[in-house]
């Protein structure tokens, strides 16, 4: 049976200091991956565009890593 190692990652999204919500990946060699998201503070978060593009930036690389993860297994 293969191992199927993985990575956790977890990145706080702060505005004005406050931290507002995080982003944690958990992603496998094998090029699947796990991705969850909780918002700390709502008010803060949806009034401003900064922590949204934030966390879009955060899948958009997800994304990517998981796809290169893939290539490797290939």
């Amino acid at each position: 049976m293969k191992k199927v190692n993985q990575t956790n990652v977890t990145t706080d999204l702060f505005v004005d200091g406050k931290n507002v919500g995080n982003f944690t990946l958990t992603t496998f060699d094998n090029g699947t991956m796990n991705a969850n998201f909780m918002i700390n503070d709502a008010a803060t978060f949806h009034g401003t565009s900064e922590a949204a593009q934030d966390l879009v930036n955060l899948v958009n690389d997800s994304i990517s890593q998981s796809k290169a993860l893939t290539t490797k297994v290939n």
